[in-house]
């Protein structure tokens, strides 16, 4: 044993070269070669990195053009406004208050024009009123005497910063006047209580509040003057917007479930109904700044941008039952392939439709027109509902598994007996069948009840699974008529034109009953072609009957 250890260790690796061929041996780098490449390593990151940021810059500019231009005016009204810091005839009129003005345009501009209406507007009427009511309470504590002058300044401050911060919570203040609000405490509690010090409070007033009117005056001639970015606009291209997405979410998601091979782009479906859960905030967010905004454009004076809330309310409505229908799409217990290759072309046309409403709501929107074509849409939405209605009430049987209701008392049923009959015998035959069935289940056989109740669940669970989708169908379509209603509601209070003598552009939708339409929506099959397909179909998700 020793010897054998002995010769491993004495055992050295030979490689034999070929003749003419030289061993090298790698050159060892020295210590400042080592050093040189460790600097290279680090300036090649930094570049790296600064090259990621110069990229991510540009696309935030590229994405929307107008923040550069908002950037742009923000600083042009700094620039502006330090003149009154930097020339004398314009500081001796102000004084030391000049700063106010170039925090006043810090705080004031806004991205569009009817933010910086809110904020200017605001913030001139909460420095006025907050200043005024500070002169006043000072001169009465003045005139009260010198001992009881503190307690009345003290009692005053408590008492507007309890009211105002207590009046900041009603939902409509604090939408439209949260921050003149603010201005307003902040303005009454600085001048009353610098007040007990100093004796020129009148001319500190005066001078704060012109400087700070110069400055929300220079914001809103820059914001309104200058490239203006109109809150109103922007909200009408972003409930237009979210319309279009949503149609083409509810479209996707019906024609990603029926798909029966390989996989479409989720992303794009999900993308639409997203955005309309999502923008709650930011629609709310315009349509208070956008009541701030002078007639622009299109939009007159008193323009009812409420009611784009209501669109945007009746659109997420519709989006949770996308969103539902989208999981679906995930869902581990699936109905067999006949069965959904069945109602197919029912719910296909159902989405079809809905999107192509929602489109055309769209496009009313974007043209401010009055859509004639809308109530057509709906009486074909209507028709394919029915359809829909009518796979599911005349053939029950595709949500049972076939296998299971061939055997019934040990005596089989072919497939020829169900298809020499007409379709009313077919269908009494079949609950006949079913009903023999069901007293099966109820031998004093525990074990055998068990397991055929066990079978049953799984099937009807299969067949929950598509009732699922075309009773979401339904639903979506239901609550399309609230987004209807609001779109006609701001077609009424817009005074959109009518567009009843023009001539339509869409294309014509035949009716149902027409040979086109015949050819687009192919009649259910017969039920014994829908039996032949359940047999040969395999059956993964169903637990085979070994009765």
């Amino acid at each position: 044993m020793a010897e054998s250890k002995a010769q491993a260790s004495s055992l050295e690796w030979k490689i034999n070269l070929p003749e003419g061929s030289v061993n090298l041996k790698p050159a060892q780098r020295g210590f400042h070669h080592r050093v040189s490449d460790k600097f290279c390593e680090i300036i090649n990151g930094w570049k790296s990195g600064l090259v990621s940021i110069f990229d991510k810059i540009y696309k935030l500019g590229a994405d929307d053009p107008r923040r550069i231009v908002h950037a742009m005016k923000v600083g042009m009204g700094l620039a502006l406004v330090s003149l009154f810091y930097f020339m004398n005839p314009l500081f001796v009129s102000v004084g030391g208050t000049a700063l106010w003005a170039v925090m006043t345009v810090v705080v004031v501009f806004e991205f569009t024009a009817g933010g910086t209406l809110s904020r200017g507007l605001n913030r001139i009427c909460a420095t006025l009123l907050g200043g005024t009511l500070a002169v006043g309470v000072n001169f009465a504590a003045d005139c009260a005497g010198h001992k009881a002058e503190p307690i009345i300044l003290g009692a005053a401050v408590f008492l507007q910063g309890a009211v105002v911060t207590f009046a900041r919570f009603h939902p409509r203040i604090k939408a439209r006047y949260d921050y003149g609000l603010l201005i307003f405490i902040l303005t009454f509690s600085f001048m009353t209580v610098s007040g007990y010090r100093v004796d020129k409070l009148f001319v500190q007033a005066y001078e704060r509040l012109a400087t700070i009117v110069m400055g929300c005056i220079l914001c809103i001639v820059i914001s309104l003057v200058i490239c203006p970015i109109w809150a109103g606009e922007d909200l009408h291209k972003l409930i237009i917007r979210n319309m279009e997405g949503l149609a083409r979410s509810c479209e996707g998601c019906v024609a990603e479930y029926f798909r029966e091979e390989g996989e479409g782009d989720k992303d794009i479906v999900t993308r639409g109904y997203k955005c309309v859960l999502n923008c709650k905030s930011s629609e709310e967010s315009l349509a208070n700044f956008a009541r701030w905004e002078p007639a622009h454009g299109p939009f007159g004076f008193r323009y009812p941008w409420v009611q784009y809330l209501k669109i945007g309310a009746a659109m997420r409505y519709c989006a949770y039952c996308v969103e539902a229908l989208n999981g679906c799409l995930n869902s581990e217990t699936m109905a067999p392939s006949p069965v959904r290759s069945h109602l197919r072309a029912p719910c296909m046309k159902i989405a079809g439709e809905c999107s192509k409403v929602l489109t055309q709501l769209a496009e009313s929107i974007k043209t401010m027109t009055k859509s004639t074509d809308v109530d057509l849409m709906m009486d074909q939405l209507n028709k394919a509902v029915d359809e829909l209605q009518s796979c599911l009430v005349y053939h029950p049987e595709l949500f049972i598994d076939s296998k299971r209701w061939q055997v019934i008392d040990d005596e089989p049923v072919h497939n020829d007996e169900l298809g020499n009959n007409t379709d009313s015998e077919s269908k009494k035959l079949f609950h006949s069948l079913i009903y023999k069935q069901m007293g099966k289940t109820e031998k004093p056989i525990k074990q055998s009840a068990q397991k055929e109740s066990k079978e049953t669940s799984i099937n009807f669970m299969d067949g929950l699974a598509l009732a699922t989708v075309a009773c979401l169908l339904r639903e979506i379509v239901a609550r399309l008529s609230t987004v209807i209603e609001a779109v006609e509601g701001l077609g009424e209070m817009a005074n959109f034109k009518s567009v009843e003598n023009k001539q339509s552009t869409r294309v014509p939708i035949p009716p149902l009953s027409s040979p086109a339409a015949a050819k687009q929506v192919p009649p259910p099959p017969p039920l014994t072609k829908v039996l032949a397909d359940l047999d040969t179909a395999p059956h993964s998700n169903v637990t085979p009957n070994n009765g």
